[in-house]
């Protein structure tokens, strides 16, 4: 049984209707992929490949004396998904992503110890993945607290309104049940519609050798086992406040510094 750790992460709705064609999808857009080639300039120049971000502080972080630290992750996507096939190329939309940094969940990864002595060999089938998304109450509060901010986004600042931003008000089939809009019907829909961004990490967590929990010390050596060594995210104990790419680039660098370190260069 191991720790695994990720970013919670929703898309607040399928789509957002925009009525600026300027707003468009990238994909197969070779006018926009030649301009990057030419100039480095255009919307694939933009962090996320025409993805606009924008960092905010949840009302936990600031009770935990955490003001000037983000951690809520917005985004709005120009690559939309979830485009109904008749309606792709009637109009134009956008995607709105609401991420949150340093969640407090913990999922869990295991083996399925009955399949394995039933003779079962597919590690696919036999690896147990909990990411346990909403697991942590205040976790699925900093979400809607992030949902409410996007929204607000949408609805009124003037950029959007300049491109007719439109969130489709209608309530989602699954949480009826609960007061459109409300705390508890976007509690609702996160808890219906988990989402996860790939980020992942904390299953060979870094840590001193008494630790019951940690698989590799400070050189990224499993401990207990000669000449094996883990180089990626997964030594991460907890996950970063972004993306976990540039820190395991990082990660990547302390492996090597090491191993030439143990063996010389002839071990390049």
């Amino acid at each position: 049984h191991r720790d695994l750790h990720s970013f919670p992460t929703r898309r607040s709705s399928d789509l957002i209707y925009v009525n600026d064609s300027s707003i468009k999808p990238l994909l197969h857009n070779d006018e926009d992929v030649d301009r990057y080639h030419r100039s480095r300039e255009g919307p694939l120049a933009e962090l996320g490949g025409g993805a606009p971000q924008g960092l905010f502080v949840s009302s936990r972080a600031v009770s935990e004396g955490e003001a000037g630290w983000p951690d809520i992750h917005i985004k709005f996507s120009t690559r939309p998904q979830g485009i109904a096939p008749q309606e792709e190329g009637t109009r134009e939309y956008i995607n709105l992503f609401v991420d949150i940094g340093r969640p407090r969940q913990r999922g869990s990864t295991r083996l399925n110890a009955t399949a394995w002595r039933e003779g079962e060999r597919d590690d696919q089938k036999l690896a147990i993945l909990d990411i346990a998304l909403s697991a942590d109450p205040s976790d699925v509060d900093v979400m809607v607290e992030g949902i409410r901010l996007g929204l607000n986004l949408i609805e009124n600042t003037a950029a959007f309104r300049a491109v007719g931003a439109a969130y489709p008000h209608s309530p989602d089939s699954d949480c009826l049940d609960y007061w459109y809009g409300s705390d508890d019907y976007w509690r609702c829909f996160i808890r219906t519609h988990p989402n996860w961004p790939n980020h992942l990490c904390g299953t060979a967590s870094m840590g001193r050798a008494e630790d019951p929990d940690a698989v590799v010390d400070s050189q990224l050596r499993v401990i207990g086992v000669g000449r094996l060594r883990v180089i990626d995210a997964s030594v991460m104990p907890v996950l970063p406040n972004a993306n976990t790419n540039g820190p395991t680039l990082m990660i990547a660098e302390k492996g090597v510094h090491e191993i030439l370190k143990a063996y010389g260069p002839a071990a390049a």
